[in-house]
C-alpha cells in the first residue's frame, strides 16, 4: 500500500487567510466572517461563516473559470506554491 503525506496546506475561511492568522484570530475568538442571518432557514437565524478577505483576481486567460470557489482556490494556492515549486524542482 502507498502512503501519501499533506506537507503543506492552504487555509481560507471567516477567521482569515493562512495558517497563522487564522490560528491567531481563532485564539482571540475573532471572528469576522461569522454573522446570523435567515439565508439558509425560513424562520431561524441561525449562525453563516463568509470568507470577508479580498480574495485574487482570476488570470485573463482563465476568465471563463471566474467564479467565487475558484478565486478561494487560488488563494489557497498561493499559499503553497512555494513549497509545491520545491517540490517540483526536487524531483
Amino acid at each position: 500500500m502507498n502512503r501519501y503525506f499533506i506537507n503543506e496546506f492552504g487555509l481560507i475561511n471567516a477567521l482569515g487567510t493562512g495558517k497563522e492568522n487564522i490560528s491567531s484570530q481563532w485564539q482571540k475568538g475573532y471572528s469576522k466572517g461569522m454573522t446570523t442571518g435567515e439565508a439558509f432557514t425560513q424562520k431561524n437565524p441561525c449562525y453563516v461563516a463568509r470568507v470577508t478577505d479580498e480574495l485574487p483576481v482570476i488570470p485573463e486567460a482563465l476568465q471563463q473559470f471566474a467564479c467565487r470557489n475558484n478565486q478561494l482556490l487560488i488563494s489557497a494556492w498561493k499559499q503553497i506554491e512555494p513549497a509545491a515549486q520545491a517540490m517540483i524542482d526536487r524531483y
